[in-house]
């Protein structure tokens, strides 16, 4: 199995890193380098020939560079004298082998990574080349005046070869600074070896034309098939008698040669007199000219090449007359058999029960593709199951593709454009087997955030369903340019303020810029899950400071209401604050006087009443609290955007009413039909010496 792979310098792929898993998903927009990717999976097994064109810098080299993980069960395809011969270059169970390209119309070189001096004159190739020719003292000539700080071990040096093993002795005494990671070509009898070991590379590309795939040549998915039905039936007791009656068939058309060498003709007498009619004709005017037929009789092979595949969906009839969707399903049935009957077929040879060999590699191009979302599910269940024998590279643009269980390393590759260079393409990926922490949160997001992840350049995050509707709609109003939809801005649920931090973290792992709009209590409770700046922190603290001068000022009491009330008596950490209250009061009622500490623990036992008095407060406009917005306009910075009026319905206009939260959002986007509308419920405020409505502020800072 391919554990990682590196492309250089291939098409839009400058330098593209990924880990691999028995299972890779590759995700991204239309021209980023999803596709180049697979083809460069196949191109390192194949050394296909390329053109000047598949260079991103004409100047520099191909490398398409893989780690593969070596088992006892691959190296069984070795006989012990091949093993030996591996054996060398694998480190820890793995093998590092580039193919590379130094220049167009040539297969690429299988090459490993060795170090090598960076001193040139050490290069065995062009010393090599200096010698040839050369015999006796002008071999120790030319040895002096290319080293001749080694004087002492060149004198005497006579020969090419001494001279040689002199200059590798020298190499062997080189530190590593004096070293450099070159790539070294293999030679072609390790090639023949690795080869042995590669696993057949099996490229579905979007575009292809399916019905290829279900021909019986063998370049075809269904040949192949076929050709391995054929081996597993050759032995059976039923097809050897027909094989038989075919080599009789073979004595009755054509002249057949005996033991001893002589031909011995038992041909039919209707086969003996065309030819001999035919010859009567031909020496007429080729008198020393003679024909004879030779008639091969059919073979298994060709019995094989003329099958069909029927399918019956309510209409009989050939696959080729069948939709693309059937058309991918059986593709994918094939060859899914392909591989099963090819592991049976290898077991059987091999007398070994159970063998697991790596010796297919999928790469599947969109394979959702022409299927229902449904069926899109089935088939990546199929993936799924496939995956556990056998290696898949996926691209895809449906998020039925992705899980954190069956798929193993997640990639989302985007096009990078930067002034004066070539577009190149870049990958970001997060390995869900070897990192579980992204695993867990890879688990919590829902299908809509999945889709997000993967396609978003930015995204905001909202709090509730509401929400969503609401802004989506003002936006537009306030600017037809801000929509979200068409700007391919995704508008996420957040499910509660405890998520800001984690979604942060999940969606910053696919480098997306992620903008918040939250209610205004978040600087209440929760603003720990905004994860800001150490300045904005203490912005925020000098703003409580002066809300709570003002609560004490005022006398500020706000009653909890009774339904909080029963939700905080539910709450573990609520009764075990009334259980230490309780204990405080057992303690004064026998007469012991609080500590200082104990004091001020009792005092903020009971943190709700406060913390209400100061969402009162806070809801106040600028001009009561003027820190207030200076706490506003830092979290700005950081892509947060907190309500100065509280929730998103304390901009709703009077009227509104019924219903639950977002039917009445859909009743305020019906009365909020103008920039008019929104200017009315919306305080303006001062933001990067502009004055324009909060709104617009958060919007622009969103679609800028």
């Amino acid at each position: 199995m391919f554990t990682s792979l590196r492309v250089e310098n291939y098409r839009g792929l400058k330098e593209v890193f990924i880990p691999m898993s028995s299972f890779v998903c590759i995700i991204g927009e239309n021209n980023a380098g999803k596709s180049t990717t697979l083809l460069a999976i196949s191109l390192f097994i194949t050394g296909s020939k390329l053109t000047s064109n598949d260079f991103y810098d004409a100047s520099k080299p191909i490398r398409v560079e893989v780690e593969i993980k070596i088992d006892e069960h691959q190296l069984l395809l070795l006989n012990p004298d091949e093993k030996a011969v591996i054996e060398t270059f694998i480190q820890d169970g793995k093998l590092k082998l580039i193919r590379r390209y130094d220049s167009a119309d040539t297969v690429g070189a299988f090459c490993i990574r060795e170090k090598a001096p960076i001193d040139e004159r050490y290069d065995m190739k062009k010393l090599e080349e200096k010698l040839k020719g050369k015999t006796g003292h002008a071999v120790e000539e030319l040895m002096l005046s290319i080293f001749p700080e080694h004087a002492s071990v060149f004198t005497g040096v006579t020969t090419q070869k001494k001279a040689k093993e002199v200059t590798m002795e020298l190499i062997s005494y080189l530190s590593d600074e004096h070293l450099v990671e070159t790539d070294k070509n293999l030679n072609s009898s390790v090639v023949s070896i690795v080869k042995k070991i590669l696993p057949e590379p099996i490229l579905i590309p979007a575009v292809k034309d399916i019905t290829d795939d279900v021909k019986t040549k063998e370049s075809a998915t269904f040949g192949k098939l076929l050709a391995v039905l054929m081996n597993l039936i050759e032995g059976a007791e039923e097809v050897k008698q027909i094989v038989e009656s075919f080599n009789k068939l073979k004595g009755l058309l054509n002249k057949i040669e005996a033991e001893d060498g002589t031909l011995v003709d038992n041909r039919l007498k209707q086969v003996i007199d065309i030819e001999s009619s035919i010859n009567t004709y031909l020496r007429e005017n080729f008198p020393k000219a003679k024909l004879e037929f030779q008639i091969p009789p059919p073979q298994l092979r060709q019995v094989f090449s003329t099958a069909q595949i029927m399918v019956d969906d309510g209409v009989f009839g050939d696959i080729e007359s069948k939709g693309d969707g059937l058309k991918r399903a059986v593709m994918f049935s094939i060859l899914r058999s392909y591989v099963e009957l090819k592991r049976q077929q290898i077991n059987i040879e091999l007398s070994v029960e159970n063998v697991n060999r790596q010796q297919y590699i999928f790469l599947f191009e969109e394979p959702e593709l022409f299927l229902h979302p449904q069926s899109q599910k089935i088939l990546f269940e199929a993936l799924s199951n496939l995956s556990s024998g056998q290696q898949i590279v996926a691209t895809t643009h449906s998020p039925a593709f992705f899980s954190p269980t069956s798929t193993g390393v997640f990639v989302k590759m985007s096009k990078e454009y930067i002034a004066g260079s070539k577009p190149m393409s870049k990958a970001i990926f997060i390995d869900l087997h070897n990192d579980m922490s992204k695993k867990d949160l890879f688990q919590i997001m829902c299908y809509e955030n999945n889709a997000a992840a993967f396609f978003a350049q930015k995204l905001l995050l909202v709090e509730g369903d509401s929400d969503i509707y609401f802004f989506k709609h003002i936006s537009k109003v306030l600017n037809s340019e801000w929509d979200f939809d068409n700007k391919g801005i995704p508008v996420i649920k957040l499910n509660g303020k405890g998520n800001v931090a984690r979604f942060k973290e999940f969606f910053g792992y696919f480098g997306i810029k992620v903008h918040c709009i939250l209610d205004l209590d978040v600087l209440i409770g929760g603003f720990g899950q905004l994860e800001a700046a150490a300045t904005t922190t203490e912005v925020r603290a000098t703003m409580l400071d002066e809300v709570d001068r003002i609560i004490e000022q005022e006398n500020v009491i706000v009653p909890i209401g009774k339904e909080k009330i029963v939700r905080l008596v539910q709450s573990y950490t609520w009764r075990a604050r009334y259980n230490q209250f309780m204990t405080y009061v057992t303690k004064i009622s026998t007469g012991e006087l609080l500590s200082d500490d104990e004091r001020m623990e009792l005092e903020h036992l009971f943190p709700e009443e406060k913390n209400e008095g100061r969402k009162l407060v806070l809801q106040r406009g600028f001009d009561a609290v003027p820190s207030k917005l200076d706490t506003i306009i830092a979290l700005y910075a950081e892509n947060t955007y907190v309500l100065s009026q509280g929730a998103v319905e304390n901009y709703y206009p009077a009227g509104v009413q019924g219903g639950d939260k977002p039917t009445r959002a859909m009743q305020v986007c019906e009365l909020l039909r103008t920039r008019d509308d929104i200017n009315q419920v919306c305080p303006s405020l001062l933001f990067k010496g502009e004055t324009m409505t909060e709104f617009e502020h958060i919007f622009k800072c969103i679609f800028s």
